[in-house]
């Protein structure tokens, strides 16, 4: 789709690697679907992953905003916008303040964040319409009761080892089962994320969990909202962070020795009505999450910038910048690159160790730079201050322009 015209460019940056073979991470569908949906709304979009090394920021331009997962992933040279989908309790006060915005995926958190004089709003995980469908149901597929989820240290997944103990009978997916927990109902490892509509789509119910820091913090997993979008019976663990417009057709349970029983309530329940499965598609899909985040983007961009007494540099005293209109991006530029002449350093930490493994681990935390003189840090401050004059990106870096 053509970009439509005022909308932004788009860094998404994800907290998980480049895709590897035998190893995709679900933030990487997460970033791809979420990608996706903005490009339909007409917007450009850049996916960047993680490096496993310290790298220099990407030097395109455009907005960066940053997936908050199991970890973050650096935008260290202009203001971005953060989005913590889970592990909240992780995220430090620093990398919070460096946000020019938080979207966060609990309403409570929110409200936290707010009362602590920072930028956020709620925004909650979401559902790939394009892969969550009723109408991806299959008769070969079909199930009494599905679970799907690794299991791994610290998540024993232990509703789903009540619900096979009691003898109800269902299908788990996924690594780390052996017979003994599974009591047979073990069937695979992996699910391909393609077909993993088709599957909740064929189950009868589809049951839950989520870690305890989701729980406590009220973060509620995209899993809820692809079964409800499936057309599934949907069983999960009793929290608060289920919006409260789909807590009707949510089936809970309070503590794993309930789970069985809130299985076979649902068993015995009716279908979902299809109107379920269509309103959490149009209200709680990755394309109306991407409509919320434009609309902040786009209410965030300056609209003008007025010329101020005593800005104006000996070589552009004739320019016309009055008070009635904004700043042009080149004019900005010229004003910022000769304030970059003399600008005074900024903080900044370099942290490095050696971890458990052997390994050599480094963090690097700053808010723009640690020497003025050095090109990258003075391009930052540079494109922030054509940024805020301007409301445009540079079109150029500064150490590109011929003086």
């Amino acid at each position: 789709m053509t970009q439509r015209m005022g909308l932004p460019t788009i860094n998404l940056l994800l907290p998980c690697s480049k895709p590897e073979r035998d190893k995709i991470w679900g933030d990487h569908y997460f970033g791809q679907s979420l990608a996706r949906a903005l490009r339909q709304l007409g917007a450009t979009v850049r996916v960047k992953y993680r490096q496993k090394s310290v790298a220099l920021p990407h030097l395109g331009q455009g907005i960066d905003l940053v997936i908050r997962g199991k970890r973050g992933h650096r935008s260290l040279w202009r203001p971005h916008y953060l989005w913590i989908i889970s592990n909240y309790e992780h995220v430090s006060d620093a990398e919070l303040r460096r946000a020019k915005h938080v979207f966060t995926a609990s309403e409570p958190h929110a409200q936290d964040l707010r009362a602590r004089g920072l930028s956020a709003s709620f925004l909650p995980q979401c559902t790939d319409r394009d892969v969550f469908s009723p109408e991806h149901a299959r008769d070969d597929l079909a199930q009494q009761v599905l679970f799907v989820g690794n299991r791994r240290g610290g998540f024993a997944r232990d509703a789903a080892v009540a619900t096979a103990a009691s003898g109800v009978p269902m299908a788990i997916w996924g690594t780390g089962w052996d017979a003994d927990l599974s009591h047979g109902a073990h069937v695979g490892n992996h699910i391909p994320n393609d077909q993993l509509g088709a599957y909740y789509a064929s189950a009868a119910v589809v049951l839950n969990d989520h870690q305890s820091q989701m729980e406590r913090g009220c973060f509620a997993s995209n899993r809820v909202y692809d079964v409800l979008a499936s057309g599934a019976r949907l069983v999960t663990d009793c929290m608060a962070g289920i919006p409260a417009d789909l807590r009707d057709v949510v089936f809970s349970y309070d503590g794993v020795q309930q789970a069985p029983d809130a299985v076979q309530h649902a068993l015995a329940a009716p279908k979902p009505d299809c109107d379920v499965a269509a309103y959490v598609r149009e209200h709680h899909s990755f394309h109306n999450r991407a409509g919320q985040i434009l609309q902040k983007l786009q209410a965030d961009r300056p609209q003008s910038s007025p010329a101020r007494s005593g800005v104006l540099m000996s070589g552009l005293a004739a320019l016309s910048l009055s008070a009635c209109g904004p700043v042009t991006v080149a004019q900005a530029e010229r004003i910022c690159a000769q304030r970059m002449v003399n600008t005074s350093p900024i903080r900044g930490e370099a942290l490095m160790g050696i971890n458990q493994d052997g390994k050599v681990i480094h963090d690097i935390d700053m808010n723009v730079s640690l020497s003025t003189r050095m090109g990258y840090d003075s391009n930052a401050l540079y494109t922030r201050c054509v940024y805020d004059r301007s409301g445009e990106f540079p079109t150029q870096p500064l150490y590109s322009r011929q003086n």
